[in-house]
């Protein structure tokens, strides 16, 4: 139920509404105080730190919060950077997921944007993977290949061809 948030990759666990999972392969993470989006064994510090790191990335306080992919660096707390290889961000206005060189808008937008993708204004949050399109801000769409998303009321993070809930639920899940 939507006291769960899980962006989990190849049948990893997670725990309670009181964490956010979004753990790669096996990772293993801490309390509803953290938020852990980290790749390959990289550790994590306390709440008051979100931490999305890749391979072996530091990160900062809680101030900040990070996403980096590969040795990327980031700016303060007023900053969110998602950022895959290279790519830069600007100011805590905005919260940037990008993957390979793409833009994106200012804070009103927040962009996971993978390749080449456009966005909308700030009413919408995409997080989609090649091409796909997306409703207006009332839905999250997170969606990998050619996949559907209902309403605002569901949030649909799917990879490939996976069901998903209502909105109670957020569904990031990888491979059926």
């Amino acid at each position: 139920p939507v006291k769960e948030i899980d962006l989990r990759g190849f049948g990893t666990s997670h725990g309670p509404v009181k964490e956010i999972d979004l753990r790669g392969f096996g990772t293993s993470h801490g309390p509803v105080k953290e938020i852990d989006l980290r790749g390959f064994g990289t550790s994590h510090g306390p709440v008051k730190e979100i931490d999305l790191r890749g391979f072996g990335t530091s990160h900062g306080p809680v101030k900040e919060i990070e996403l980096r992919g590969f040795g990327t660096s980031h700016g303060p707390v007023k900053e969110i950077d998602l950022r895959g290889y290279g790519t830069s961000h600007g100011p805590v206005k905005e919260i940037d997921l990008r993957g390979y060189g793409t833009s994106h808008g200012p804070v009103k937008e927040i962009d996971l944007r993978g390749y080449g993708t456009s966005h909308g204004p700030v009413k919408e949050i995409e997080l989609r993977g090649f091409g796909t399109s997306h409703g207006p801000v009332k839905e999250i769409d997170l969606r990998g290949y050619g996949t559907s998303h209902g309403p605002v009321k569901e949030i649909d993070l799917r990879g490939y061809g996976t069901s998903h809930g209502l909105v109670k639920e957020i569904d990031l899940r990888g491979y059926g």
